[in-house]
């Protein structure tokens, strides 16, 4: 995944942002990339994760929790804005 895979997508999936990921400068680049981006996102990022990278996702994107409770239950489509 790259900056170029981000331009030519018309949804940016991210599974996921997570300790190891981020040891990565190129997997970093092409996360702030999407995020520079107008394109939608869809992202797995942990909730509590203190990692800048991680919280800045939680801070831009609309954020959906998702539990082994829940997962039978998440909508197939988010609701709209």
């Amino acid at each position: 995944m790259g900056a170029r895979a981000v331009r030519e997508a018309e949804l940016v999936v991210i599974d996921e942002v997570g300790p190891m990921e981020l040891l990565s400068e190129e997997f970093v680049g092409a996360v702030e990339a999407a995020l520079d981006s107008d394109k939608p996102i869809l992202a797995v990022v942990a909730l509590n994760s203190r990692q800048p990278l991680a919280k800045l996702i939680r801070e831009e994107l609309r954020l959906f929790v998702v539990a082994s409770v829940s997962q039978d239950c998440f909508p197939v489509r988010a609701p709209p804005r």
